[in-house]
């Protein structure tokens, strides 16, 4: 007894290469529309996380106000060292700057308030109201 005869477009399996090209084209094209999105997401992110690490800073500055016996100024031109404030160092290292009042912590921990608007390198801000004595950073814009 002969053996059935298979056709040719039975036996095969998989894909064509014209198959797996077009999927691939989709698929870039899929991401040459997200990736801009996509980039302007984690740009964000980003800069909330800095943000954050500034409000920290602020808390934290006072505390090392206090425990040195040092005086702080934030704000144009601040000069605040890691080992006095890493979250705030870190910031001014990575080229982000402070527009506004000019926020000074006393010796003893107390804070005198002002607005200050945290600036990042890319131009994006946001602004903080720091009342007096606590300092305790409210985003107004």
């Amino acid at each position: 007894m002969a053996a059935p005869m298979i056709s040719r477009r039975a036996r095969q399996t998989g894909f064509s290469l014209f198959e797996m090209l077009a999927v691939l084209a989709i698929m870039g094209v899929i991401l040459a529309v997200t990736a801009p999105s996509l980039g302007r997401i984690i740009d964000g992110y980003m800069f909330n996380s800095k943000a954050d690490g500034f409000e920290r800073g602020i808390t934290a500055l006072r505390v090392q106000a206090y425990t040195k016996g040092r005086r702080f100024v934030l704000g144009a031109g601040a000069q605040i060292s890691e080992a006095d404030n890493p979250p705030i160092a870190a910031l001014i290292a990575a080229g982000w700057t402070f527009a506004g009042d000019d926020i000074v912590i006393l010796e003893t921990g107390v804070c005198l308030g002002g607005d200050i608007a945290l600036i990042a390198p890319s131009g994006r801000s946001r602004v903080y109201a720091l009342d007096a004595p606590a300092c305790e950073p409210k985003r107004v814009g």
